[in-house]
């Protein structure tokens, strides 16, 4: 979970779709390539986390602050039509190639 946080399997992805598209892949097709990592995304982690920072204590100039992690949960079901999904975009998109 943590290198999804960083960034690092994202940029990958990122990179991978860019290339994709020097080699000639119109956007449709992009597009349904990411909706298929995202979605698969969505089922092996089952959702995603958010961190906000919320005031403990705030009594004139001395504040407290705490990053507060929240989980938001995914129902696996909207995960599977994300990724099936993409794969009709990606299949749409290569049919128009």
């Amino acid at each position: 979970m943590e290198d999804l946080a960083d960034g690092k399997v994202i940029s990958v992805w990122i990179s991978a779709a860019i290339a994709w598209t020097l080699a000639g892949m119109n956007g449709i097709s992009i597009a349904g390539i990411i909706m298929i990592i995202a979605g698969a995304g969505l089922l092996a982690y089952g959702g995603f986390t958010t961190t906000k920072r919320e005031n403990i204590v705030d009594l004139g100039p001395l504040k407290v602050q705490a990053d507060v992690k929240e989980r938001h949960s995914v129902p696996p079901v909207l995960a599977w039509a994300l990724l099936g999904g993409g794969v009709v975009v990606l299949v749409l998109g290569m049919k128009k190639k």
